[in-house]
């Protein structure tokens, strides 16, 4: 998909490969200086919001940004109460339009903890460049979406492939919440 600078960017595959040869030959052939880099404060939005259960249209939540400048990445800070967090879809939203998944539901990477007391993020980093060469200055929406309603099954393996369990995971009791979330822009 392209974003809102014209700029391809694919979920997987990032801007996709770079040709050496050609980057090295414009590199050699340009007398450009690159504009000093920005990193703006963090802006936050300590208004907590309701992530409805197994609803697609989950809960969102925005925070202004008044800096006019280019990105060249997104760092977003979150806390979020939810009990089993392999349910949620987190993405944000530039002030044009684009989208970018910050957490695919049960992707495999994030998976739920067995200890009772963690029940969420708190101040979890995530990054994205998918909005690089567009205007940061705008509302962003961050929005958290709880995809499954349903009971789980969790495989777990003690170190010994004969001895593997199913551990039942029932569905979230209660909405999960967005209780507080930041973000900065790195641009130029």
């Amino acid at each position: 998909q392209k974003n809102a600078a014209g700029v391809n960017f694919h979920t997987f595959y990032g801007f996709g490969a770079v040709d050496l040869d050609e980057a090295m030959k414009r590199a050699r052939m340009t007398n450009n200086v690159l504009p000093a880099q920005i990193i703006t404060p963090w802006a936050n939005n300590a208004t907590e919001v309701s992530v409805p259960d197994a609803s697609l249209a989950g809960g969102s939540s925005n925070i202004a940004i008044t800096d006019d400048i280019t990105v060249e990445s997104v760092q977003v800070q979150l806390t979020l109460e939810h009990s089993r967090l392999p349910d949620l879809a987190i993405e944000l939203v530039s002030p044009s339009g684009t989208r970018s998944v910050l957490q695919t539901p049960r992707n495999g990477l994030v998976g739920q903890s067995l200890d009772p007391n963690i029940t969420g993020y708190e101040n979890q980093l995530m990054l994205s460049n998918q909005f690089y060469g567009e205007n940061a200055k705008g509302e962003w929406t961050l929005r958290a979406i709880d995809t499954n309603g349903d009971e789980v099954f969790s495989f777990i393996a003690y170190f010994n492939s004969s001895a593997i369990y199913d551990v039942p995971m029932a569905n979230n009791a209660k909405p999960g919440v967005i209780k507080n979330w930041s973000m900065r822009i790195f641009g130029h």
